[in-house]
């Protein structure tokens, strides 16, 4: 599970491999390492049959994140929805609100985006640079380059090397030249 949260999906399927109780998270782990999305989807939906309070909130936060992947984010909406309403607690971890404002953000519905962010904000602590290159690309869109170069250059700090980060250099370096979103 360690070896597939942090992205070695090798060493996790090694160790997946040679586990003699390998059970359903395990599976969705390595699924969603090796970005096996449809698999890890079903294997979601598996465990929501018999998943406890407790459970539902992260199953369906992992279904959102999957349908995400998939670039279904209508479906990646109805999930994380249903995360937040599932969860126990006095709220929910920002992360639920920072992956609804990615689904709104490609669907176009960048006001909704840039508010789930901020809600998001509320509730964690820890800054991440997924946040702050949405709100990059909004201000950009919105025809605040100066603003978007700031939130650009957070996003660069924080986020791990990866797709995303590479999106951000070049969303900077088309700004920089002047490009339109």
């Amino acid at each position: 599970l360690y070896y597939s949260q942090i992205g070695r999906c090798e060493e996790a399927k090694k160790d997946a491999d040679q586990c003699t109780s390998r059970n359903i998270d395990t599976n969705i782990e390595y699924a969603m390492c090796v970005g096996n999305y449809q698999y890890a989807s079903s294997l979601l939906n598996t465990k929501l049959e018999t998943a406890s309070d407790t459970d539902m909130y992260l199953s369906y936060l992992e279904l959102g994140v999957a349908a995400q992947k998939m670039g279904m984010y209508e479906d990646a909406l109805a999930n994380l929805n249903l995360s937040i309403e599932s969860h126990i607690g006095d709220f929910p971890p920002g992360v639920v609100f920072f992956e609804i404002a990615e689904a709104e953000y490609h669907l176009g519905n960048y006001q909704e985006a840039k508010q789930n962010i901020f809600i998001g904000e509320m509730y964690t602590w820890y800054r991440w640079g997924m946040p702050y290159y949405y709100l990059g690309m909004i201000a950009w869109q919105e025809g605040k380059p100066d603003e978007a170069l700031i939130y650009l250059d957070w996003a660069e700090k924080t986020l791990d090397e990866g797709d995303l980060l590479d999106n951000t250099r070049q969303a900077i370096q088309n700004i920089l030249s002047g490009s339109a979103p």
